[in-house]
């Protein structure tokens, strides 16, 4: 199937999708879950059929032999902003996208998790890039990509920090 025929195929279901959500409001609520445990001294985590690894680096007790909670984290938001760009917003707004290239990166403090004086283990300085490869009107695509933020749970997440329900079970 030809890229266009695909894209027309995806806009048309996603049309289908969104009559459905109207009379049923409810069925598009997504309710993700993840879980984690160690084993092995790695952090074993799992999301329904998908399993994955983390581990931090030696300076925080690991052996950097997986991608740590950060890098998730940031893989997150980019892996939100190719994902949602290419299979979804752009069918939706009829935009032509060959690829996306997103780099994301941050800064943390060490320190902060030791538990050191004024030090803090927030994240800071995220700074994201996203690099779209299309010969469709570039304003098409800057008005793309504004929607993509309006949108985009990943990044709503990070402009908008949503408080975190938490307890802790001790057995």
């Amino acid at each position: 199937m030809s890229g266009d025929r695909l894209a027309s195929g995806k806009a048309e279901r996603f049309k289908r999708f969104s009559e459905h959500f109207e009379k049923n409001p409810d069925s598009a609520v997504l309710k993700p879950k993840v879980t984690a445990s160690m084993k092995d001294g790695k952090v074993v985590l799992k999301a329904g059929r998908f399993t994955w690894e983390e581990d931090v680096p030696p300076v925080l007790g690991g052996t950097d032999s997986a991608p740590g909670p950060v890098h998730h984290l940031l893989g997150a938001l980019a892996g939100c902003g190719a994902a949602l760009i290419k299979n979804t917003i752009a069918p939706m707004t009829e935009t032509q996208v060959d690829s996306v290239d997103v780099d994301v990166q941050c800064e943390f403090d060490v320190k902060g998790i030791y538990g050191m004086a004024n030090a803090t283990a927030e994240i800071k300085n995220v700074s994201f890039v996203m690099t779209i490869h299309s010969n469709d009107n570039p304003e098409k695509i800057k008005r793309m990509f504004e929607l993509w933020k309006q949108r985009a749970p990943v990044f709503l997440c990070f402009e908008k920090p949503v408080p975190v329900s938490n307890r802790l079970v001790i057995v």
